[in-house]
């Protein structure tokens, strides 16, 4: 893996990571905290861009030893845009729970990730 693509990645679990305690957090605190977790599923869909990119042209030199790891890096941003999706119309605590729960759902993606690059982290 390129330390390029591995930096997006460790970037990538950790800023899920603070996503989930800001969902936790948001649907403890309420309105106040929905920009934030909006923001922070930018920021995710971002570094996921950004690893994606790097990860594209490597995949040509030394492909993953695991095909998973690319239909686990498809189903990454899904799941985090289906749990905000999920939420569209509900309240700001609701959303921010099914926020919280993608996201762990998304750590688990991303540990496999991980373990599917093939010489990885």
């Amino acid at each position: 893996m390129s330390l390029l693509h591995g930096l997006l990645a460790y970037a990538l679990a950790a800023g899920t990571l603070v996503m989930v305690a800001t969902g936790v957090a948001a649907a403890a605190v309420g309105p106040r905290s929905r920009i934030w977790l909006d923001r922070l599923i930018l920021g995710t869909l971002g570094l996921w861009l950004l690893a994606a990119a790097t990860g594209l042209p490597l995949m040509l030199v030394r492909p993953p030893t695991d095909p998973l790891h690319l239909v686990y890096g498809v189903a990454a941003p899904l799941i985090l845009l289906g749990g905000r999706y999920l939420g569209r119309g509900a309240s700001v605590r609701r959303r921010a729970v099914l926020v919280a729960v993608a996201s762990v759902a998304l750590l688990g993606v991303i540990y496999r990730l991980f373990t599917t690059a093939g010489g990885a982290a």
